[in-house]
This record gives C-alpha cells, structure tokens and sequence, in this order.
C-alpha cells in the first residue's frame, strides 16, 4: 500500500517559515511576506498563494493570544503631568474639523430642558454650575487652532451666567408659545469653541413657582448619556447648597484632557497601525456591505431636520448604573461609541427625572410640548 504524502495545511505552514526565519503578518487585508534573500523556493510562494485566505484568519486568531493581548495592552490612565493646553481625542477633533467647516451652525448642539415646579433659588442653581464647571474641566475648555492644529486651553474655575427670561406677566396661550420659540433659539445659538466655553445655562419664568431650565452644551464636550449624568449631578449640588451645606460630590481622578493625552500617546506607531489593520480586514471581508443612510441633506444638517427622541427605561436604567462609574473619570463627556442625541434635536421625554435631593419641594421633569 502506498501511503500518500501528507500535505501541509496553513497552520503547519506558518509556523514552518517563521521558525526558519521568515516574518508573515496581515496588513490592509492581505498576507505580507519578509524573507532572506533565497529562503522562500517556488513551491512555498504557491502554498501561500493558495492558503492565503486561511493564513488570514490564522493570524487574525492570534491577535486574540494571551501573549498578543499583553503587548498591546493599553497603558494605564493616569492625570497629565502638564497644565498647559493638551490635545484633542480623536472623536474631539473629527467634531472640532466639522465645527469648522459646517454650515449648519448649531448642528452639534446637544440641549436639553428641564421643567422645575416649586420655588426656584436662582443663587443655588448659579452656584450649582459654578461647580459644575469648576469640577469638570471639559466645560470650561476652549479649542483654539495653533500652527493649523487644535488644542484644549483649559480656563480657571469661575462663575457661570445664567440668562433669566421672564414670561410671567404675559397671558397663559401667549406664554408656553413664547416658551417654545426662546427654548429653540437659545438651542440653535452657535457655539465659538474658540472663543467661549461649550455650555450655556438659562432659565424661563412661567410664574414664580414654574421655571423651565434650558441646558445647552457642544457635543464635543457632551453626549446625551453624559447629559443624564450632569443632570444628576446639578440635582445632588442644588439639594445640598439650598440647604447651606457643601458639595457632596467627590473631585474626579482624571479629566477628559488627560484621556485625550492618554489615547494620543498609545494610539500612534505600531499600535495604531496595528488597531487600522485589523478593522480595514474586517471591513474587507464583509459579505454584505452596510446600507448607506441615504444622501445628506442640502446645506448639511439643521434643527428643521431633527427628529425628537425617547430613552426608553432600559437605557435610563443603564444611566442609572453607570454614573458612577463616569464620575470616577469624566462624567460630562462619554466614551466613543455611545449613543448621542441627534444633533440639535430638544429631547423630550414622559419620564420624571430621578433627582433624590429636593429643589425646595420642587419637581423636576422633562419640558414636554
């Protein structure tokens, strides 16, 4: 009986060629071969002409090794050693180009409304964003361009303005119509991220014992989870400073600037190149391409546009859970990936915020049209 010779699979293959010497790896979706000159005869070039597809995947597997998880495993998060101005994220910086070539104006505005029904001390509410701003630094950045290149100046802690627009003396229909046109304009105001802090605080007078409470912030320092979570955090300082008593919010560890440091300083060289690769083969290798979201409208986006959207309990539930684990970083601006408000869009939801402390007997809830 003749015994047919045994063939050699891609495995088998690839460990054969490096141990003698040969580097294989995968880059923009393919197999990349370095070897000494003479090493590779015409029967190897074949076997990996042939098990490409197969080598692909082998490799990609090892990119899931105990071995290859520790070597580019991220480093540790720790404050900046500067004061001085830092660098953009990455989602920072995307945000801070459109900024600047968008038409739209307001379109990465992220508002939000609060309804507040009781007695409303003006003073607290101030002093509540003063320490708002003071604890998260991203509130009081601004992003100005230095040899074509943005940086974050970090300002010094101090006062916030909070612009009063008293309705009370007009007629109750004339009121919540007037409400409505002061609610969007203060939401479509562009921001100069240059020039000016990205939040703005402003409060509406229905009566002496109705207040709306207008919350606008850029989403290069915001998103809609991160809202929830300032949201909170205005409640517990305001419960407590009417009270006279002081901030019962611990100082965060990090700040956003030191997380834009920390991504700036590992996702560059080797591991970002490293990060592309395997996304540019996954991409590649989709069968079915994802649908497009359809042509952008003329002139970009606008407020006209923006579509109002829920947070269902389950979300809010997950807000619930995850505050503090984002006051332990940066509790106003979220990680990359997480679901925003569309751009511009007031959100407008049934619910009642949860807000344990008490605004003088007040309540607080979404402003509904």
């Amino acid at each position: 009986m003749q015994i047919a010779p045994h063939e050699e699979n891609a495995t088998e293959l690839l460990a054969r060629l490096r141990s003698a010497g040969v580097s294989i790896w995968a880059k923009d979706g393919d197999v990349r071969v370095r070897a000494p000159k003479g090493l590779l005869n015409e029967t190897d070039r074949r076997a990996l002409k042939k098990w490409r597809s197969e080598l692909l995947l082998t490799i990609d597997a090892e990119e899931f090794t105990p071995k290859a998880r520790q070597a580019r495993k991220a480093p540790i998060l720790e404050p900046r050693r500067s004061s001085g101005p830092a660098p953009l994220s990455m989602e920072q910086e995307r945000l801070w180009v459109l900024d600047q070539l968008s038409t739209a104006g307001s379109a990465y505005n992220v508002p939000a409304t609060v309804r507040i029904e009781g007695d409303l001390d003006l003073g607290a509410l101030a002093d509540c964003f003063a320490e708002i701003v003071r604890r998260h630094e991203i509130l009081r950045t601004r992003f100005v361009a230095h040899d074509g290149s943005p940086e974050q100046i970090i300002d010094p802690p101090g006062g916030i303005s909070i612009e009063l627009l008293d309705l009370s003396a007009m007629p109750e229909a004339e009121r919540q119509s007037a409400s409505r046109k002061a609610v969007a304009t203060v939401a479509r105001k562009r921001f100069d991220l240059s020039k000016e802090t990205p939040i703005r605080v402003g409060v509406i007078r229905h009566s002496a014992s109705e207040h709306v409470m207008v919350l606008t912030i850029h989403h290069i320092a915001t998103d809609g989870w991160s809202t929830g979570v300032l949201l909170r955090e205005v409640a517990m300082l305001y419960g407590a400073f009417v009270e006279g008593a002081g901030s019962p919010l611990p100082d965060l560890p990090v700040q956003y600037a030191d997380y834009a440091q920390w991504q700036r300083d590992w996702l560059r060289g080797a591991a970002l190149d490293r990060q592309l690769d395997y996304w540019r083969r996954q991409r590649r290798r989709a069968d079915v391409a994802q649908p497009a979201n359809g042509p952008s409208p003329p002139g970009g986006s606008d407020l006209s546009r923006a579509q109002p959207c829920a947070a269902s309990s389950r979300r809010s539930q997950r807000g619930g859970e995850c505050a503090g684990e984002a006051r332990r970083t940066d509790a106003v601006h979220g990680a990359a990936g997480r679901p925003a408000i569309r751009a511009g869009a007031v959100q407008r939801q049934s619910r009642m915020w949860s807000l344990e402390p008490r605004l003088r007997a007040a309540s607080m809830q979404q402003w509904k049209d």
